[in-house]
């Protein structure tokens, strides 16, 4: 099974939804720097998983460690990408020059494999280091948070890491 990864991953949603609808994946994991989020997604896991809103079968695909949620610098702490098969990232608000994603583009492009499949919103990642995205698909769509919102669908397809 794959690895799923949300970077950036807030209060969780998508890492256990990811979870529910992929019971096919080995890990679904979230990655917050930011300790109020993060609170809320490992209360709100706990509460899932003790039944709170779930089935017994939705109990079983959230516990058995394929949830984990980590508070903490994925650009510091970079080694807990290493293993990712599928990273998203809601990126509307990250730092970026114009539209480029240079500081999330290193730190992805130094520490995925080759054929990481990347979910970016509404920027997009830069090859300009020892690593190389590949653009395979571009969603546009309404996003009530911002208006509307472009997904872009990336692959690496060259990286310091190999496959």
């Amino acid at each position: 099974g794959d690895v799923f990864c949300d970077f950036g991953s807030g209060s969780g949603r998508l890492v256990m939804y990811s979870a529910l609808a992929w019971p096919q994946l080995k890990q679904a994991r979230g990655i917050e720097i930011q300790s109020g989020p993060h609170g809320g997604a490992v209360a709100a896991l706990a509460a899932a998983q003790g039944g709170k809103g779930t089935t017994p079968e939705e109990q079983r695909l959230l516990g058995d460690d394929r949830i984990k949620f980590t508070l903490g610098n994925a650009y510091e702490e970079s080694s807990m990408l290493h293993d990712v098969d599928i990273l998203f990232c809601y990126s509307t608000a990250f730092d970026s020059v114009g539209p480029m994603l240079t500081q999330l583009s290193a730190c992805l492009g130094r520490n995925l494999r080759v054929g990481t499949t990347v979910i970016t919103v509404d920027k997009m990642l830069a090859s300009d280091g020892p690593w190389e995205f590949e653009q395979v698909a571009e969603f546009e769509g309404l996003n009530e948070e911002v208006g509307n919102s472009v997904g872009y669908v990336w692959k690496v397809v060259k990286s310091p890491l190999g496959e």
